[in-house]
C-alpha cells in the first residue's frame, strides 16, 4: 500500500483516528486546540482501530501521531526561512500545515531515529528552532486539528511519504537548517558579493556543483531575497571559474558578510572539515605566506597630532575614567574644536576644521548630544552621528566593530573625518570578549588600520575599574589589551584639593613624553546645558597620585631628598612642584647642587630621612595619608630643615619663592597654586 497517499483531508478527528489506525500509524488524542493535554503514559499508547472510538468519542479532539513507532519521521520547519529552503533540499513527500505557516510540516517513511534539532545561536530561545527532526519519544500534531493561534491544521501535498534512512534525512535536515540560518542573516547590502563568497567556500569546501547550485538557490530563496537572477548568475560564475582553475572568493569573504557563529554552524551542519581535501584536479587553496615590508623600502611619514601628545592622526586614543566625571563632555567638547579649528587648551594655534563621526551607544542626539555641542560652540554641519546600519526593511542594526569593517570604512569614505569618537567603546564591541585579550587585539587591530588608512585620529571612551591596580593602566576596565592597543592613554580624574574641579591627564602613551595634562570645570549654559571651561593653567600631578595607587611604602623624593608615599611603582619625586624642578634642571641641564640658595637637604642624606620619619610618626603622630597633602609636605620639610640646618627660623624654612630657585613652568615665577604655599594656602582658605 502506498504510504499515507489515499488518506484524504478529513473534517472528523475520529474519521482521521481510524484512517491512520489502519494504516498501522499510532496516533493519540490531544486538548481541543493545543498542543499538550496528552493522556498519561503517551509515549506507550498503542490505538487500533477497534479501540480508537474509546478515545475519540466525537468531542473536538486534536490528534497526533507518533512517528518512530508508527515508521515515520516528521521535519518540523519552524521558521519562514526553513519552510521556504525544505522544498530544495528535500525530496518531495506528505506536507500539511496551517495557514499562517504552511508547509510546515514533512512527513517521511523512515526507520525510528533520535529526535534531533537544529537551532539559531544568536537567536532568543523562543525565535531559536530552526528545524525538528522528529521521531523516537516525540509526536506531531495532525490534520485536522487546530493550532493554539486557531489555524487548522490541512494537508497540502498529494505525495506519499517519501521513503528514506535516518542518516540520509538528518543530512537532510541539516542542509535546510544551514540554507535557514544563512538566509536568517543575509546581508542587507552587498548580496552579490556574499553569493559569490558563499558559492566559493562551498567549493572549497568540497561540495559538488551540482549541490552548490541548489543550496545557494535555496538561501536566496529563504531570504527572500528578490534578485534571484542575480544571485544564481553570480554562483553560476563561480562554478565556472573554479572548474576552469581561476582564483575565486571563500571563507575569508564570507567572514565579511555573515556573522562568525553562522559560519561555524555552516561548517558543523555541513561537515566540512577545516582543512577539507579537495578532490583531484581541483585548484588547491594557495599556501598562506609571510606579509613583509623591507624597511629599505619603507618611507618615513612624521605623525600628525590632532592635538599633540593626546590625539594623532591614524592613531587610537583611550579616554578613562569613572562615571559621571565628564567624559562624554570631553570628547563633545574635542568634537567640537575639530569642526572648528578652535584652538586647543593653552594653545593659541589654530587648525584647519575637520568633519567628526560620532558613535554615541548613551546619549539621545536631541535633548543631549546636539544642546551640548553647540553649547562648545561647534560647527554641527561637520558632524555626524551614526546611529546603526539601515537594512531593507527599514529597521536599524546595532553596529559591531567586529563584523561592520565593510559599512565602517564606506562611511569613513563619504565623510572623511578628521576625528572619529566611539562613547563607549564597549557598545560597539559587538560579540567579542572584552575581558579577552586576543579579541580585543583583534577588533583593535582592525580599527587601528581603518584609521591609519584613512588617516581619522579615533578617540574611544572606557571607564576605570573600582578596584586599584600598581598603574593607572591597570585600572582600564577589561583586558590590558585596551591600553597596550592604544597610541595614548588619559584619563578624566577629580583634583582631590576641589571636587568641583576634573583634570585631564595622560598616564600612559608611547608617541610622545609627557609634559603634563590640563584641567576643567564643568559650567552650564543659561538654558543648562552643560559644557567644559577649560583651565588656562597646565597640571603637572599624576593620575597615579590622584587615585592613590601604590602599595603604601614610604619612599625618597630624588629631587629634595624628604620621605613620601608613592603614588605608584617607581615614583621618584614626591611633589608636581619637585617633579617641575627635575624637569627644569633636565631642560637647563643645571645641577641641583648649584643653587646656592637652596635650602633643600641633600638628596643622599639618609640621616635626614631617618630623622623625619621618627619625628613625622614617632613626635607628631602623622599618618602615611597625610604625606600626600601638599601642606603636610610642606610641614615635612619645614622639620626636616629646622631639625637638621637648625641655624635657621622656622619661617626662613618654608619653600622658597620659584624667582630664587628656578622658573616655574605654570606661572613663570609670578607664583602660582604648584609653586607658592601661600598661594595655595590662600585658595584653600577662600574656598
Amino acid at each position: 500500500m502506498n504510504i499515507l497517499s489515499d488518506i484524504p483531508q478529513l473534517a472528523s478527528p475520529v474519521d482521521a483516528a481510524l484512517s491512520w489506525a489502519k494504516r498501522g500509524r499510532f496516533v493519540i488524542p490531544v486538548k481541543w486546540g493545543t498542543k499538550d493535554g496528552v493522556p498519561t503514559g503517551w509515549p506507550d499508547l498503542r490505538i487500533t482501530p477497534d479501540t480508537a472510538r474509546e478515545y475519540f468519542t466525537g468531542k473536538p479532539t486534536n490528534i497526533a501521531v507518533l512517528p518512530g513507532p508508527s515508521g515515520l519521521a516528521d521535519v518540523d520547519l519552524d521558521c519562514d526561512e526553513a519552510v521556504r529552503a525544505a522544498p530544495h533540499l528535500l525530496p518531495a513527500t506528505y506536507t500539511y500545515g496551517r495557514e499562517r505557516r504552511p508547509g510546515s510540516h514533512m512527513l517521511f517513511a523512515c526507520a525510528a531515529t533520535k529526535t534531533r534539532k537544529w537551532r539559531d545561536p544568536m537567536a532568543q530561545a523562543s525565535k531559536a528552532m530552526l528545524v525538528e527532526l522528529r521521531s523516537e519519544g516525540a509526536y506531531s500534531i495532525i490534520p485536522p486539528s487546530v493550532h493554539p493561534d486557531g489555524d487548522q491544521y490541512r494537508r497540502e501535498s498529494k505525495h506519499a511519504a517519501a521513503q528514506t534512512t535516518p542518516e540520509a534525512l538528518a543530512a537532510g535536515c541539516a542542509r535546510v537548517a544551514a540554507a535557514a540560518l544563512v538566509a536568517r542573516y543575509w546581508p542587507a547590502g552587498s548580496r552579490h558579493d556574499a553569493a559569490l563568497a558563499l558559492a566559493g567556500s562551498l567549493l572549497h569546501g568540497g561540495m559538488d556543483a551540482a549541490d552548490v547550485l541548489v543550496f545557494c538557490q535555496a538561501v536566496v530563496e529563504a531570504a527572500a531575497d528578490d534578485e534571484l537572477a542575480d544571485r544564481m548568475r553570480a554562483v553560476q560564475d563561480t562554478i565556472r571559474d573554479f572548474q576552469a582553475g581561476k582564483a575565486i572568493t571563500g571563507w575569508p569573504t564570507l567572514a565579511g558578510h555573515l556573522p562568525a557563529e553562522v559560519i561555524a554552524r555552516l561548517r558543523e551542519w555541513l561537515d566540512i572539515e577545516d582543512f577539507p581535501a579537495l578532490e583531484s584536479g581541483a585548484p588547491q587553496p594557495t599556501k598562506p605566506a609571510l606579509v613583509t615590508a623591507h624597511m629599505a623600502s619603507v618611507i618615513e611619514q612624521p605623525l600628525d597630532p590632532l592635538w599633540p601628545g593626546l590625539l594623532y592622526a591614524g592613531k587610537i586614543t583611550l579616554l578613562c575614567g569613572d562615571p559621571k566625571k565628564g567624559k562624554s563632555l570631553v570628547t563633545l567638547d574635542i568634537a567640537a574644536r575639530v569642526s572648528t579649528g578652535t584652538p586647543w587648551p593653552c594653545s593659541a594655534e589654530r587648525r584647519e576644521p575637520g568633519n567628526v563621526l560620532l558613535l554615541s551607544a548613551e546619549d539621545d542626539d536631541a535633548d543631549t548630544v546636539k544642546p551640548r555641542l553647540v553649547a562648545a560652540e561647534a560647527d554641527c554641519k561637520r558632524i555626524y552621528s551614526v546611529h546603526g546600519l539601515a537594512g531593507e526593511d527599514g529597521r536599524i542594526t546595532a553596529l559591531s566593530l567586529d563584523r561592520h569593517w565593510r559599512e565602517i570604512s564606506d562611511g569613513i569614505l563619504e565623510f572623511r573625518p578628521r576625528l572619529i569618537v566611539i562613547d563607549p567603546l564597549s557598545a560597539y564591541m559587538g560579540r567579542a570578549d572584552s575581558h579577552n585579550e586576543g579579541d580585543v587585539r583583534t577588533v583593535l587591530r582592525g580599527l587601528a588600520t581603518l584609521a591609519g588608512q584613512s588617516r581619522a585620529a579615533v578617540l574611544a571612551v572606557r571607564h576605570f575599574r573600582k578596584s586599584t591596580g600598581d598603574t593607572a593602566l591597570g585600572r582600564v576596565i577589561g583586558s590590558i589589551a585596551f591600553s597596550a592597543a592604544a597610541r595614548a592613554n588619559w584619563g578624566v580624574v577629580t583634583d582631590p584639593e576641589d571636587e568641583e574641579r576634573r583634570l585631564l591627564l595622560d598616564f600612559g602613551g608611547n608617541l610622545a613624553r609627557d609634559t603634563g595634562g590640563y584641567a576643567f570645570r564643568v559650567a552650564e549654559t543659561a538654558a543648562a546645558v552643560p559644557y567644559i571651561a577649560w583651565d588656562s593653567e597646565r597640571e603637572l600631578r599624576t593620575v597615579e597620585e590622584l587615585l592613590g595607587i601604590g602599595d603604601g611604602r614610604v619612599a625618597t623624593c630624588e629631587s629634595c631628598g624628604e620621605p613620601f608615599v608613592p603614588g605608584r611603582s617607581g615614583a621618584k619625586f614626591c611633589s608636581a612642584a619637585c617633579r617641575q624642578k627635575a624637569y627644569r634642571e633636565r631642560v637647563t641641564d643645571t645641577p641641583a647642587s648649584n643653587n646656592r640658595n637652596s635650602v633643600t637637604p641633600p638628596r643622599n642624606n639618609r640621616n635626614a630621612v631617618t630623622e623625619v620619619t621618627e619625628n613625622r610618626y614617632g613626635v607628631t603622630d602623622k599618618t602615611h595619608r597625610g604625606i600626600r597633602n601638599a601642606g603636610d609636605r610642606e610641614q615635612t620639610q619645614l622639620d626636616t630643615v629646622t631639625e637638621n640646618a637648625g641655624a635657621r627660623n622656622a619661617a626662613q624654612a618654608t619653600l622658597l619663592p620659584t624667582q630664587d630657585q628656578y622658573p616655574c613652568l605654570n606661572c613663570g615665577g609670578k607664583g602660582c597654586r604648584i609653586c607658592d604655599p601661600q598661594v595655595r594656602e590662600k585658595q584653600r582658605g577662600a574656598r
